[in-house]
């Protein structure tokens, strides 16, 4: 079924072939989300008798040169793209027969280019990816679980005891943002059976990075603080931009911009938004925000959380649009 709907609701579970498919290989977001979305599907794949299925974890913002890498490689198989928000330089490496599994709005605007390259597409707006992988699976206790722990940790499905665990997973895994490897050990223990709660490199290293992260929020620059919208510069925040940005959007009740040094990169900032929300709804669009600053052509998210990367020389316009965004924030007011 090669989506020929605007959104293909996640009940309409039409992508099952999948399983049936010759070797897969799972690109997916390193997220919690992420990871439980690919722990369901190689659950699956196991149960349809292929037992090896290699996955490339990475960043929206890195999908380009993790397909170029498949490319180069040239390794022969079915992409399945999974809670991975497309740009338009992704888009160009993608070809017919691939799968795109996904929640972000920016994948559902290319719903066109996705029908006319020949992608597969499973694209529903109100869950998690997780959540959707959840609908393509046997409902096992444990699936269900996982389909669960994905969206909690996504932030769809509110859950305390829950919630705890999905940032115990994170904060582990900012510890080391490029660790992929302890990332997959994550996805192999939930692909085994082991809840989060049961994993205790995890523990541990949630432990430690907690430290880290505390000496880490010491050492921020304020770049802007203004009425709706505060940012500020982590020289070594990579990796943990997501949680410096959720808390200072908790502590000043405004918008939170995080800047940090992309790793590897001393010429670009990875920036990572966080609103609040106001009557129901983020006082900002971050994801609109983020897709009209960068300028690389990457980046994306939700309205509420989104990132992407900017060049370090344009930080000046970048504050200028700061300026302007809390202008009229406060217009509206």
């Amino acid at each position: 079924m090669k989506g020929n709907k605007e959104y293909i609701d996640s009940d309409e579970i039409g992508l099952k072939f999948i399983f049936d498919l010759p070797n897969p290989i799972i690109i997916t977001h390193g997220d919690v989300d992420g990871l439980c979305a690919a722990a369901l599907l190689v659950r699956e794949f196991k149960l349809n008798n292929k037992l090896e299925v290699p996955i490339f974890i990475t960043q929206p913002f890195s999908l380009k040169h993790v397909l170029k890498e498949i490319k180069n490689k040239d390794m022969k198989g079915s992409l399945i793209i999974v809670d991975l928000a497309l740009s338009k330089k992704s888009l160009e490496q993608l070809s017919s027969g691939c799968v795109v599994i996904d929640h972000h709005p920016s994948s559902a605007e290319f719903i066109d280019e996705l029908n006319k390259i020949g992608v597969y597409h499973l694209i529903d707006l109100d869950v998690s990816a997780s959540q959707i992988c959840g609908t393509l699976v046997t409902q096992t206790k444990f699936n269900m679980y996982l389909a669960k722990m994905g969206g909690v940790g996504d932030r769809r499905i509110i859950d305390k005891r829950m919630g705890k665990q999905a940032m115990k997973v994170s904060s582990a895994m900012s510890l080391n943002p490029k660790d992929d490897a302890f990332r997959a050990s994550i996805i192999a223990d939930l692909v085994a059976g082991k809840k989060i709660s049961e994993m205790k490199e995890v523990a541990r290293k949630s432990k430690q990075a907690f430290k880290v992260l505390d000496d880490v929020k010491e050492t921020g620059e304020i770049l802007y603080d203004g009425d709706n919208i505060v940012v500020k510069f982590y020289e070594n925040g990579f990796g943990k931009a997501s949680v410096l940005a959720s808390k200072l959007a908790v502590i000043t009740k405004k918008v939170a911009v995080v800047l940090t040094l992309m790793k590897g990169n001393n010429n670009q900032y990875l920036v990572t938004g966080r609103s609040p929300e106001e009557n129901g709804k983020p006082v900002l669009d971050i994801r609109k925000f983020v897709s009209e600053l960068t300028t690389s052509g990457e980046g994306g998210g939700l309205e509420k959380a989104a990132s992407c990367t900017i060049k370090k020389s344009t930080l000046g316009d970048f504050i200028e649009q700061i300026e302007s965004n809390d202008k009229a924030i406060q217009d509206k007011r």
